[in-house]
This record gives structure tokens, C-alpha cells and sequence, in this order.
């Protein structure tokens, strides 16, 4: 459970970062579409760990949710790293270097 609250925390931080905001909607850019991606899958990494919550007794909460939740959540992981190797790349304009005009 620790885990995913992890997950979920690094997916959204890397969204604003992507965003420059809480949350935005940018389904044309490809860094956006990737860390959707990766919060999907984070959620679904957390629906996991709470339908896997083991009560007294035997049985898990739901496992077929349990695992739909670890299998759903790994492919969105899965898509989002395969949109990686097509942003490597995309060529968009560098950002000044500060640091060689101070010279």
C-alpha cells in the first residue's frame, strides 16, 4: 500500500512537471500522454493493493481485482515506456545554456 502511495506521488509530480500546473489537459503532447499513462497505471497499482487487503481469514478482498489491477497497472507501465523510445526522438528547441553565456 506504502508503495503505491509512492507511485502515485512520483506519477503526479512528474505530471505538473509536464503540465506547469495542478493538472492540465494536453492529449497532443507526448510527454503528457506518457505520464498519463504512467498515473494510470499508478491508480491501477493502487486499486491492487486495496482489493488485496487480507482480512481475518483466508481470503483476500477480491483477488480477480487484485490482479487485474497489478496485470492493467504493469501494461500502462509498459505503454508508457514504449512511448519513450518515440520522444527520444522528438526534436524540439533546447533551452539556452545560462551557464556558457556567463563565461
Amino acid at each position: 500500500m506504502l508503495g503505491s502511495v509512492c507511485f502515485l506521488v512520483a506519477s503526479h509530480a512528474a505530471l505538473m512537471e509536464v503540465s506547469h500546473h495542478v493538472w492540465s489537459w494536453q492529449p497532443r503532447v507526448l510527454s503528457w500522454n506518457i505520464t498519463t499513462i504512467n498515473m494510470l497505471g499508478s491508480v491501477l497499482f493502487m486499486v491492487s493493493a486495496v482489493a488485496s487487503f487480507v482480512e481475518p481469514g483466508p481470503a483476500l478482498a477480491a483477488p480477480w481485482l487484485a490482479n487485474f489491477g497489478t496485470f492493467a497497472g504493469a501494461l500502462c507501465f509498459l505503454a508508457g515506456a514504449y512511448l519513450l523510445i518515440p520522444e527520444l526522438f522528438e526534436t524540439q528547441a533546447a533551452p539556452p545554456n545560462t551557464y556558457a553565456q556567463a563565461s
